[in-house]
């Protein structure tokens, strides 16, 4: 099942809000997200995989809807939420 912790979750719903996504684009994202935790051997997909996934799967959907101040309002806080490693 695709579901993420509360600061994964958080992340997702900002980044929707912000970049006026679709909910493709949510389904997307959370697939990809899915992978990333698979890969790094974690059962439950983390901020850090829906920060990684956000970075791979939406960058073309953004240069097409979002305004750059939106872009720039996500990756601050994906910045805020520091350095993640993806054990």
């Amino acid at each position: 099942l695709l579901y993420t912790d509360e600061a994964g979750g958080a992340l997702l719903k900002q980044a929707m809000s912000r970049l006026d996504l679709s909910a493709r684009a949510w389904h997307r994202i959370l697939k990809v997200a899915r992978t990333i935790a698979d890969l790094a051997g974690n059962s439950e997909i983390r901020a850090p995989h829906v920060a990684e996934a956000i970075q791979i799967g939406v960058s073309p959907v953004v240069e097409k809807r979002a305004a750059p101040r939106g872009i720039a309002i996500l990756l601050a806080s994906l910045s805020a939420l520091g350095p993640f490693s993806i054990d």
